[in-house]
């Protein structure tokens, strides 16, 4: 089997936008319809850097740099993309591409920040994984299918000079207390293989937030962490 990662060139980009479209229907991105490839050229001119990994020569995954805003004062502030075709997922591509587009971030002196649905449980247990946490959440600032939507901004613990930001009392912090702190009034809790699930506080309920997923849904019940301490979070 033959891998690599090279930069992308415009060439890629109608396997980059094929990609992405399968991310759009599964509902994780801002358009709610497929983009063209024309949709897409005007990024692809913006976006520095812009990486694709190959397998056996066809690209599977690809991530890029996205300017966070055109305000000089926010030139090495970049929004990562990162996206990997169905068929390749679990088998590392996201992590490698990952971890190289750090590398560049890291030698450039760029701050990376993930912007992530609040729903998009998967992205954000595999960037938290990956030594992201929450920065900032945007309450209901998204409606689609009849649901507000809230927005996560996850950063990466290493800063612009390959240094971890968090103090070292913090670097202990499992993945469980950086999410239970990353929303008020959200308490996270996990399934056995790790991926988040989360419950919010009502008055005289506990009530399951319906945009967790089926599966998440059905085993938390049995797989809730320390029931009494989340109990007693809640009711404050």
């Amino acid at each position: 089997m033959n891998i690599c990662i090279r930069d992308a060139d415009l060439e890629d980009l109608p396997r980059i936008v094929e990609i992405y479209n399968e991310a759009v229907i599964e509902g994780f991105c801002v358009e709610e319809k497929q983009v063209t490839l024309t949709q897409k050229q005007e990024w692809f001119t913006n976006t520095d850097p812009c990486f694709v990994y190959l397998k056996d020569g066809i690209i599977v995954g690809w991530v890029s740099l996205d300017p966070f805003s055109p305000a000089p004062v926010f030139a090495q502030t970049k929004c990562i993309s990162l996206y990997v075709t169905k068929g390749a997922r679990g088998q590392g591509v996201g992590k490698t591409l990952l971890k190289h587009v750090m590398s560049i971030a890291k030698a450039n002196k760029v701050s990376v920040f993930a912007p992530i649905w609040e729903n998009n449980v998967w992205s954000i247990n595999f960037f938290c994984l990956n030594s992201f946490e929450t920065a900032i959440r945007f309450p209901a600032v998204g409606f689609r299918n009849g649901h507000f939507l809230s927005l996560l901004f996850l950063r990466s613990l290493h800063d612009c000079t390959n240094q971890l930001i968090a103090e070292s009392a913090d670097e202990t912090k499992t993945l469980q207390d950086r999410l239970t702190a990353s929303a008020e009034n959200t308490i996270w809790c996990f399934s056995e293989d790790e991926v988040p699930v989360y419950i919010q506080g009502t008055e005289g309920a506990h009530e399951i937030n319906s945009i967790c997923t089926a599966e998440a849904v059905n085993g938390l019940v049995s797989k809730i962490i320390d029931l009494e301490k989340t109990i007693k979070l809640l009711e404050k």
